[in-house]
């Protein structure tokens, strides 16, 4: 196992760590390359963004913004008398800045989603912070038939409740799945990197081959870090000109911090994607993993032993072996300044902090729509659940949605509202947590079309 282990992490690390193949090519291809694959990406090189053609809102913009708000059910790691969750309510302000967009050089395409956030509440100022997100996607086209795709990500967030944007092109599903199902109002601070090589072998088979790394860290000592790794190949078929099918392997690692224990996993599965007519897109995922759990328990000791040692408990190690299916499934429909998706996938996650190897659901809707001048609209209703692999925790599920709105005043000033709420739940237990959040103020961003920035 320890072999396998650190080939994984070599691996990784010469790969330079994997992301998704882009939707949008880099650059205009010659007319004598476009009888090669442009078919939709298939879902291991990851889920693709909804970019609209609009050229306005594809450049990189920067923006600022300022706001009230009003949350509840904020809640740290404690618990009150009854050993109940301890929850409260706050009004406070909001300062949020940063840039987002794309820009394109003849054969680089840079796409990047930066946001600060700076967060004040009166009379709880436990819960006071500066949040940051920022997703990179950097795509280079070193020849008609190879692509290098390079996508960092850092986020450092204490609010639960913090959303980057997921109606963005550049949100990055891999780290919201590390940092963004937090069960508590603490710091978690997540770095990931991938890197993938995409090669087009002929006019209708093309194959990839990346890496990825990850660590997180939680303030409280109650809770675990992970470090992670995974190095992913796939070969993908075009069948015809709007469908293609795939198979990739993946092998992974997890270890934690502060508690003893390692997984290693090997995955195979079945992709397929296809267009369906001009605005639809659907992609396919299935298959499974097969992991192996090492990790430390207490284990109790003969009545008999115990009085003559003097303890109860012996700790031993233990080895386990687990199956767990993945699907993946992403259904987008796109149009130039709107756009809907829906989407599904089950497959394994290094857990929260509380839960650590888990078997991971999520599912939603998401919609934008930007108005020919003045109105940006957004909208997303979303999903997770959790089922620990190795610990005796009950079911763990997530629900949330959020809607938001900007109206161009002018002069690229609008005026922004969103509404959104969140709950939280352990099946069996005491925690079961809603919150909600109302915010109004005003943002700036240059440009004649608002962008969607909650």
């Amino acid at each position: 196992m320890k072999l396998r282990t650190t080939a994984a992490w070599l691996l990784g690390a010469a790969l330079a760590l994997a992301q998704p193949e882009p939707g949008t090519p880099p650059s205009p291809e010659p007319e004598s390359s476009r009888s090669e694959y442009r078919g939709p990406a298939i879902l291991s090189r990851g889920l693709s963004a909804l970019i609209s053609p609009d050229r306005e809102l594809l450049r990189l913009r920067p923006f600022v913004s300022a706001r009230g708000v009003y949350d509840t059910g904020l809640a740290g790691i404690s618990v009150n008398e009854a050993g109940e969750l301890v929850q409260q309510n706050a009004l406070g302000v909001e300062a949020d800045f940063g840039v987002t967009g794309q820009h394109a050089w003849r054969r680089t395409l840079l796409g990047l989603q930066y946001r600060g956030r700076l967060r004040h509440y009166s009379g709880h100022t436990y819960y006071d912070g500066f949040d940051n997100y920022l997703s990179l996607n950097l795509v280079h086209r070193t020849s008609a038939r190879t692509t290098i795709v390079v996508s960092p990500g850092v986020a450092s967030m204490s609010r639960g409740y913090f959303t980057p944007g997921i109606s963005s092109a550049y949100y990055s599903p891999e780290l919201e799945a590390l940092a963004g199902d937090e069960m508590f109002d603490n710091r978690v601070t997540a770095v990931i990197g991938s890197g993938r090589l995409i090669h087009q072998r002929t006019a209708r088979t093309s194959i990839s081959l990346g890496g990825t790394g990850f660590t997180a860290r939680r303030r409280s000592a109650a809770l675990v870090g992970v470090n992670g790794a995974q190095a992913q190949g796939d070969v993908a078929y075009r069948l015809s000109r709007h469908s293609t099918l795939g198979v990739d392997y993946s092998f992974l690692h997890y270890d934690f911090q502060r508690a003893y224990g390692s997984v290693d996993g090997h995955g195979v599965a079945l992709n397929y994607s296809a267009q369906l007519g001009r605005h639809w897109t659907l992609r396919l995922r299935g298959g499974g993993f097969r992991l192996e759990v090492s990790r430390l328990q207490l284990v109790a000791l003969d009545p008999v032993i115990a009085s003559i040692i003097g303890r109860r408990v012996a700790v031993s190690t233990d080895y386990l072996m687990r199956y767990v299916p993945t699907f993946g499934a992403d259904l987008s429909y796109r149009l130039r300044r709107g756009s809907v998706a829906f989407h599904y996938a089950r497959s394994v996650s290094p857990g929260n902090g509380l839960y650590l190897t888990s078997d991971r659901e999520t599912g939603g809707v998401s919609a934008t729509y930007r108005g020919a001048r003045r109105v940006s609209f957004h909208a997303n209703v979303s999903v997770s659940q959790q089922r620990a692999m190795v610990q005796d925790l009950g079911r763990y599920r997530s629900y949330g949605t959020d809607v938001g709105m900007n109206y161009l005043l002018g002069q690229g000033l609008s005026l922004s509202t969103s509404v959104g709420a969140r709950k939280w739940g352990v099946r069996d237990s005491l925690y079961d947590r809603i919150s909600y959040r109302f915010a109004v103020g005003l943002s700036y961003s240059p440009g004649e079309i608002p962008l969607s920035l909650w």
